[in-house]
């Protein structure tokens, strides 16, 4: 199966999973269409999700527009300055809806895990490269574990995701070992969790 469901549609994929989120302290947020789930067919519902001070993260679909303009390349976790820091995951819905539903799912758990594990509490710039990559790795982590305990993925879903990942990145121009050295990451933390 191809990775974009409709492959007259072209990709231009940006960076997909890098460091997307952003505490946005002093950055009014500009406020999306109300969208939801329903708007976009062949769109995942995304899972509940909880940041790590017990609030609940609520999904916003767009159509591509971020803040003031940014571009969201398929999802990015923020908090609303405007709103006591009201963590929210943004989605670019009709780019993310062309993917599969592993690709999708990822996606998800991955700006949720952002969430979860307090990376928001810095701003992106207060963070090393080092530190950038690490918590990506973090949030892969915890995507890839809950893929296969919450969602029950098999191996055969984790090489169609794997296959999406590669081909996105290839787009990207990343290097193979890019890819090898994430997905590697990843599907070293779906084999550790339990799966039922």
């Amino acid at each position: 199966m191809s990775f974009i469901k409709r492959a007259a549609f072209p990709v231009v994929a940006g960076l997909v999973l890098s460091l997307q989120f952003m505490a946005v302290a002093g950055v009014q947020a500009q406020q999306p269409e109300e969208l939801s789930v329903k708007d976009f067919p062949g769109l995942a519902a995304p899972p509940v999700c909880v940041d790590d001070r017990g609030m609940e993260v609520t999904y916003k679909f767009t159509t591509g527009e971020g803040l003031r303009g940014r571009v969201v390349n398929f999802a990015a976790a923020m908090r609303d300055p405007e709103v006591t820091g009201k963590p929210f995951i943004l989605l670019d819905a009709p780019l993310l809806a062309m993917m599969t539903p592993q690709f999708q799912n990822l996606n998800y758990y991955h700006e949720c895990a952002h969430h979860e594990l307090g990376h928001l509490n810095k701003l992106p710039k207060e963070y090393s490269k080092a530190e950038k990559r690490a918590i990506e790795g973090e949030a892969d982590c915890q995507a890839a574990k809950k893929l296969g305990a919450e969602i029950g993925y098999r191996r055969e879903d984790m090489n169609i995701l794997y296959r999406n990942l590669t081909s996105i990145w290839q787009q990207e121009g990343r290097s193979y070992d890019h890819a090898r050295a994430r997905i590697g990451g990843i599907d070293s933390c779906y084999r550790s969790a339990p799966h039922p």
